[in-house]
């Protein structure tokens, strides 16, 4: 008897050990299986933003009619970076005219300036002229 006692004993606490890891399995799982659910609500959460930022994406493309307004933004969008290129380019130009309009002023003073020595030249070798002429008849 006292055998089958210590036999009955030795199997309850293999039972109990058993049942503890069953137990213990079992909350693991359930655990897990909460931590899955939890991540599960937290994407459905994040997927519920994403498709509510997209469906006010696409009603802000719409005008109050209801029609689509995309193509004419592309429209727009294109129209304004051609505005500014055009502008761009007209601001080079008008930088461009302004450097020729001083290059244009600094040859005629320089142009102006060399008449103005050429002038004095020919002056002068008027004089000289007229003076050898004087002495020429001088002389003779």
């Amino acid at each position: 008897v006292e055998k089958r006692v210590n036999d009955l004993s030795k199997d309850a606490t293999m039972l109990h050990t058993e049942r503890d890891r069953k137990v213990r399995e079992l909350s693991e799982a359930v655990m897990g299986l909460r931590s899955k659910a939890a991540e599960e609500q937290q994407m459905r959460e994040h997927n519920s933003r994403e498709v509510k930022e997209l469906y006010e994406m696409v009603s802000s493309l719409r005008g109050k009619d209801g029609r689509d307004r995309t193509e004419e933004r592309v429209e727009n969008e294109y129209l304004t970076r051609k505005i500014r290129s055009l502008e761009e380019a007209i601001a080079a130009n008008e930088q461009r005219d302004r450097r020729e309009r001083m290059d244009d002023q600094y040859f005629k003073n320089k142009l102006e300036e060399l008449e103005t020595r050429v002038g004095t030249v020919f002056a002068m070798v008027e004089t000289k002229m007229s003076e050898a002429h004087r002495q020429m008849l001088t002389l003779a």
